[in-house]
């Protein structure tokens, strides 16, 4: 059954809110507060992004969440426009202008976008355990008690058959 897509998640809105504030025409000025914010907002919002796509992996791998292809599609769309927005605001910056402190800083978001290159490259969309134990699950008051005399019928037939077996012996 299809999804429906759902609303913008808060990182999609701030994607969407560093894409815009680093527009095609942004050009900040040499020494700016401006290019040291916006590499501190690139590092926030690139690792805020890869932690979030690991929760929803989790979730999906652990059958806590749903698999959706609309879900999907949104994380890497984030992912993309992270990178875009981040290659602009790389390309603008000439780094022998700018202190020890702040070039380090860049690296640091080079890193950070070399990584998310790579994953979007290599995607792979989350799938659920096949091992059932891995699952997170929670049963009704009706499912554990029918549980429980699965088990208790099969510990019992279990014994039984060791002890049949035994005195056979």
């Amino acid at each position: 059954m299809p999804t429906l897509d759902r609303p913008r998640s808060a990182v999609q809105r701030q994607v969407e809110a560093y894409e815009e504030w680093w527009s095609n025409d942004h050009i900040p000025s040499e020494h700016s507060a401006e290019i040291e914010e916006a590499i501190a907002v690139g590092i926030s919002m690139g690792e805020l992004m890869e932690r979030v796509d690991q929760l929803w992996r989790e979730r999906v791998f652990r059958g806590v969440g749903e698999f959706s292809e609309s879900d999907d599609r949104n994380y890497r769309e984030s992912f993309r426009k992270w990178l875009e927005t981040t290659d602009k605001v790389l390309v603008t910056i000439v780094a022998e202008r700018l202190t020890q402190e702040v070039r380090a800083q860049i690296e640091r978001l080079r890193s950070l976008q070399f990584r998310i290159r790579g994953m979007l490259r290599d995607w792979a969309s989350p799938k659920l355990s096949r091992a059932i134990g891995l699952r997170e699950m929670e049963l009704s008051e009706s499912e554990a008690a029918e549980f429980d005399r699965i088990i208790s019928r099969t510990t019992i037939e279990t014994v039984v058959s060791e002890v049949g077996l035994r005195s056979t012996t």
